[in-house]
């Protein structure tokens, strides 16, 4: 073929194209005689989409001579990927460096042959025919019929259409219940589908139980049916049918899912692999309540207190199974429970502290009474709680209730007082005590019982009563007189007539001890009366000293005992014995002093021995003994000293009387009545009480919080009731002085920590030396603490272009098992380029939630559990929009335990509208990514070198430096860059059209060829795209006509389009390579452009615009392939001028070439360097030169854009 055969074929086929390859004039040596023949073989069996493709090709030289400079091709078909090329050589031959696509060989030798093993990957959905060719050519081949093979191959990709399908009960359902969903996927085919994975998930409400499996038409069912199932083949055909079992939410409403997705390895349509099933629940809904009152006046200890409780149902429906449970407080035995029903309520079928009834019907009721004994002597606040729980009721805030009762058990305090005779009683004499019992109330004694005893030195005679205040004598008096009543105010003389022993000497006493059924210290009250024995020839004394102040029950009192000669006669050996009253245990007897000559007993104790006491010696003793609990009144400690002398036995006693007080401090509370979130405040009411019968002293308070509850504020005291609240500065503190009955109520502030769950409480302590009954002097009161931690998340595009409208998505979810409420939710724009933007929000609820008020400020009463809140914020941008832009989500609410994923800010920048990727086809026959960045001031060129700054421009003009600079249109950049040869000329576009209809239209294009070896040059061609088909018109000579009629047919050549993702695919309906091509917008215009790469035979670059009725002209400027820079290039439709390029400036006058061609014009330049073409389609123009173009204008080819 001559090589001008060969541009003329080139031409035909590559008009308007990306990609086509140029045929170039190669020269290299040889000799006739040669002949190259290239053969291959392929796969004989049908090959798997995805799957690797061998293909053994060879080239053999069968001629008689050496051939010079070979030149071999591959390509692989256009649903294969080259992965490499190896090469062995035969016969001499010597295969190229680094085997390719395109190679070289320098010589291959007559009878040599080249072997190449081309390893490609078929496309996965690869099916028909897959190819691969191979060329080889040189200078003189002698026979070029068999210098390219092409071996073909069969492709098959499996491909399956998993389908999945579904139901829900056909029916509502009721919340707690359980419910089945039948959900099936089927393979439709036309293939078995592999890497089957089945995943189901069932929505909020439902909580998924088992899944089970049936299969059909040859399917396996995955071996364990779960949430997530690896099935492996499932045939075409087959089917798998699953029954998911699940158990719905108590007290949900609403629509529960169970979605069923399918994912396998070649799926043909994906739209139909998921399948989400839905079932509407109706719980009914019920009002448990629980309501309660206390007696209505106080109760006694040892009396029954009986509670009224009711448990309710305030509708709309029927409750499910009812469980009651009753409790009763500190101080109560419970001892029946009584049941009456209304409005069609049952009662439980047995009644006690548990208690249970299957149902309980809207507006029914049911009244317990709750009996409960009092402990005796209590005094203070009693409760009764009762609970009721049914699964429909959602509002568990009212299921609790507590009664209170006031116990106040009648108290009586009585002084005892009593004296002896005035004067000494010898012994043998008569000896009387007047002993008196005064009840100064709160409530009259009851029960009494007067027991007198006397010392051991007297013997008792008679009992005598008198009464006063309204007291009445009994009718029997005695060592122990009973007193049925003694009123407030009333009083009883009670004179005890004795005998004073023969030979006694010192104190004489009368004990009275009086004990009551509401007298205080149940261990007696007492008092002694006082006289002296004088028979004494040695003149023994006793004397005594009790405790200075009162001494607090059930601690230790220390009286100090003496024992004195006073003569005239010595004592010979001296019996001391030691009593304590009947409200005191000895614990210790010491002898402390022995002076004038006595010694101290050998063994101290309560009873002891001196073995002789001098005149004038005296023996000091110090006798411990623990108060009984309770006591209250007199403490006495008798020391009796007895000596013989001359047959006469002389006795002397010694009585300290001190006194004991006793007081029962106790305490009560309340708290909050429901359940309290996380950070919210609340109080607990705590009540300390003195039941008596004396004043308690330092009364030492502490209160604990339990882990979960931090202060809130100082404890203070809001009521005293005979009392006076003390000074509190901290959670311990001290109330001097609490009289009997008396009363304080005090006031517990606290907060409940954030993420606190479960039960709370605090405890309030008491200590008071002498409380007889310790364990009622500390309360726990306790609540439910409930926290939910809230979260907001935020998406959006990370960068939009002035104009263009931003969208931001946030989603506020509860995760918890709890409503939470109330939430605040803050919306804000924000950022240096939020300024004059307005924004615009939507939200949508999930199930059960409620969308806010749209605003800055939003406001959810309660966000249910498991639920959430998407919110949409869109902003449309103005053209002069730029840098960050901010929208921030915030979240507020009581108890959140972590406030770090409370906020959400997302931040998309905004950009330049001409920033972006584009397309850039260069006049060195290339396509390469450009990424530019007008804010940043620079860009990229993908494999040409380094980012390129740019400063700020003149009009429409960008430099960088020197020739390197552009110019900007509407989505279409022009100019000069360095891709390795110096400044070079591209355009560049990304407004790509993707249709056959968008395509259509007549172009006309410049081809600029650059052969491997050769000079560059240029030509016109014209194309008409029209549904799937292009027709393509060569330029002859100086004339280019459209396809049609008028094209000669030589010139002219039919193709077929096709379009994917932007880029063109023309195929030759006559056979032969296809090619490649974009076509962009820019404004109101189209321009074609495509670049075939660099290749063994060189390059091609194409650029066309649409026919326009006319060229309009201008003043433009861009850049050329000489490497200048253009600033001035006028055209008109007559004319063309270059100035102020150097030696690039020339002229022309220029005219239409055909009637059909107005906005393409040609004419001879004036520097007569040949004829020069200018076509223009606003805003870009092209100028190049014709084939027969000589010195500057050979291979010309300008792109400019307006200043």
């Amino acid at each position: 073929m001559r090589c001008p055969d060969r541009l003329r074929r080139a031409t035909l086929v590559a008009t308007a194209a990306v990609l086509t390859a140029i045929v170039g004039c190669g020269s290299g040596s040889g000799r006739s005689g040669t002949d190259l023949q290239v053969s291959g073989t392929g796969p004989v069996a049908t090959v798997a989409g995805g799957s690797e493709v061998v293909f053994e090709m060879q080239v053999k030289n069968a001629g008689e001579y050496a051939a010079e400079d070979v030149a071999i091709t591959n390509e692989a078909g256009g649903q294969l990927s080259l992965m490499g090329i190896t090469c062995t050589a035969e016969g001499g031959a010597v295969c190229p460096e680094a085997p390719s696509i395109a190679m070289r060989v320098p010589s291959l030798k007559a009878g040599g042959t080249l072997r190449f093993t081309v390893t490609t990957l078929a496309n996965p959905s690869a099916r028909g025919t897959l190819f691969n060719r191979m060329a080889a050519s040189f200078a003189y081949e002698t026979d070029s019929a068999d210098n390219v093979a092409t071996v073909t191959a069969t492709a098959y990709s499996p491909s399956s259409d998993l389908v999945v399908i579904g139901s829900g009960p056909a029916g509502t359902v009721t919340g707690g219940d359980t419910v089945a969903f039948d959900m099936s996927v089927r393979n439709e085919g036309p293939d078995d589908a592999t890497g089957v994975r089945v995943l189901n998930e069932g929505g909020s409400g439902l909580v998924v139980q088992g899944i089970a499996c049936t299969a059909s038409g040859g399917a396996t069912c995955p071996a364990v049916p779960g949430a997530l199932m690896d099935v492996g083949t499932l045939p075409a055909g087959g089917s798998l049918d699953f029954v998911v079992t699940a158990t719905v939410a108590a007290s949900l409403n609403g629509i529960v899912t169970n979605t069923l997705q399918v994912s396998a390895d070649a799926d043909s349509d994906r739209l139909d692999n998921s399948f989400t099933a839905q079932a509407t629940v109706v719980t009914p809904r019920s009002g448990v309540f629980v309501t309660g009152v206390g007696p209505a006046g106080t109760v006694a200890g040892g009396g029954v207190a009986t509670f009224v409780m009711t448990v309710g149902n305030a509708g709309p429906d029927a409750s499910g199974t009812v469980n009651i449970v009753d409790t009763v407080g500190a101080r109560l035995t419970l001892t029946a429970v009584r049941c009456n029903a209304t409005a069609g309520a049952t009662c439980p079928a047995t009644l006690g502290p548990v208690m249970s009834v299957p149902t309980l019907p809207a507006g029914a009721a049911l009244q317990f009474e709750v009996d409960a004994v009092v402990d005796a002597g209590t005094t203070g606040l009693l409760t009764n709680a009762m609970s009721a729980t049914a699964a429909n009721d959602a509002d568990r805030t009212d299921n609790t209730a507590t009664a209170v009762a006031t116990a106040s058990t009648p108290r009586a305090v009585l002084t005892l007082s009593g004296t002896g005779p005035a004067d000494s009683v010898a012994g043998g004499g008569l000896a009387s005590f007047d002993m008196k019992v005064v009840n100064t109330g709160p409530d009259p004694a009851t029960g009494l019982r007067l027991r007198q005893t006397p010392s051991g030195n007297l013997s008792l005679l008679a009992v005598r009563c008198s009464a006063a205040g309204g007291a009445v004598c009994p009718g029997s008096v005695g060592v122990v007189t009973e007193v049925p009543s003694l009123p407030v105010g009333g009083q009883l003389t009670l004179g005890v007539d004795t005998r004073v022993d023969a030979g006694a000497n010192g104190a004489i006493t009368n004990t009275l001890l009086v004990t009551g059924d509401n007298v205080f210290a149940g261990s007696g009250n007492s008092v002694i009366a006082v006289g002296t024995a004088v028979s004494a020839v040695s003149g023994l004394t006793v004397t005594g000293s009790a405790p200075a102040s009162a001494v607090p029950a059930g601690s230790a009192a220390s009286f100090r005992m003496a024992v004195v000669n006073d003569g005239p006669d010595a004592a010979g050996a001296v019996r001391l014995t030691n009593a304590v009253g009947g409200n005191l245990t000895l614990t210790d007897v010491r002898c402390v002093d022995a002076a004038g000559g006595a010694t101290c007993p050998a063994v101290p104790g309560a009873l002891m021995d001196l073995t002789a006491l001098p005149v004038g010696a005296s023996v000091t003793f110090d006798v411990t003994a623990t108060v009984a609990a309770g006591t209250q009144g007199a403490i006495v400690n008798t020391l009796t000293a007895t000596t013989t002398a001359g047959g006469a036995t002389q006795q002397a006693s010694g009585v300290a009387v001190g006194s004991a007080y006793a007081a029962n401090v106790t305490v009560t509370g309340s708290g909050p009545a429901g359940s309290l979130v996380g950070g919210a405040s609340g109080e607990f009411l705590m009540e300390i009480a003195n039941a008596g019968p004396g004043t308690a002293l330092g009364v030492d308070v502490e209160q604990v919080l339990s882990a979960g509850l931090s202060a809130a504020g100082t404890i203070s005291c809001v009521q005293a009731v005979g009392a006076t609240c003390p000074t509190i500065d901290g959670a311990s503190f001290n109330v001097p002085s609490l009289p009997a009955n008396g009363r304080l109520r005090l006031r517990v502030p606290f907060t409940v920590d954030a993420g606190t769950n479960g039960t709370v409480s605090g405890t309030m302590t008491t200590r008071t030396a002498g409380d007889p009954r310790p364990g009622d002097d500390s309360a726990t009161v306790g609540f439910l603490a409930v926290s939910t931690d809230l979260s907001v998340s935020q998406v959006a595009a990370p960068a939009l272009r002035a104009g263009e409208t931003a969208s931001f998505t946030a989603v506020v979810a509860n995760p918890g098992t709890q409503a939470v409420g109330p939430v605040g939710i803050t919306q804000a724009i924000g950022g240096a380029a939020a300024s004059g933007l307005v924004a615009s929000v939507t939200c949508t609820p999930s199930v059960a939630a409620t969308c806010p008020a749209i605003g800055p400020s939003m406001t959810v009463a309660s966000l249910p559990a498991r639920s959430t809140l998407s919110f949409v914020v869109t902003v449309l941008t103005d053209a002069g929009t730029r840098g960050a832009l901010t929208n921030t989500f915030s979240l507020t609410a009581d108890g959140d335990p972590d406030l770090a994923n409370n906020t959400a800010a997302t931040t998309v920048t905004v950009g330049d509208p001409r920033n972006g990727a584009y397309k850039a086809v260069a006049t060195d026959g290339n396509v390469y990514d450009l990424s530019i960045d007008f804010d940043a001031g620079q860009y990229t060129m993908a494999g040409a070198g380094a980012a390129q700054a740019f400063g700020a421009p003149v009009g429409s003009e960008y430099t960088v430096g020197g020739a390197i600079r552009f110019r900007v249109a509407e989505d279409l950049l022009v100019g000069a860059h360095d891709f390795g040869a110096g400044a070079t000329p591209y355009v560049a576009v990304r407004n790509l059209v993707t249709t056959l209809a968008e395509a259509a239209g007549t172009y006309f294009i410049a081809i600029r060829d650059l052969p491997a070896g050769g000079s560059p040059a240029t030509r016109a061609t014209a194309a008409i795209i029209s549904g799937n088909q292009m027709a393509v018109c060569s330029q002859a000579a100086t004339v280019l006509r459209v396809p049609g009629p008028g094209c000669p047919s030589a010139l002219a050549a039919d193709y077929t389009l096709a379009v994917s993702n932007g880029v063109f695919t023309a195929t030759p309906t006559g056979g032969g390579s296809s090619f490649r091509f974009f076509v962009a917008r820019s404004g109101g215009s189209t321009v074609l452009v495509g670049a075939t790469g660099s290749g063994a035979g060189g390059a091609q670059m194409r650029i066309g615009l649409p026919s326009r009725n006319t060229l309009i002209g201008g003043t433009l400027g861009g850049a050329s392939t000489s490497g200048a820079w253009l600033p001035t290039l006028t055209i008109t439709p007559s004319s063309y001028l270059v100035t102020d390029a150097g030696t690039e400036n020339d002229s022309a006058t220029i005219g239409t070439t055909d009637p059909a061609v107005q906005n393409l014009r040609s004419g001879p330049l004036a520097s007569g360097n040949g004829r020069i073409w200018v076509m223009q389609a606003a805003p870009l123009a092209v100028t190049f030169g014709n084939p027969d173009a000589t010195g500057a204008a050979a291979g010309r080819l300008q792109i400019v854009l307006p200043p």
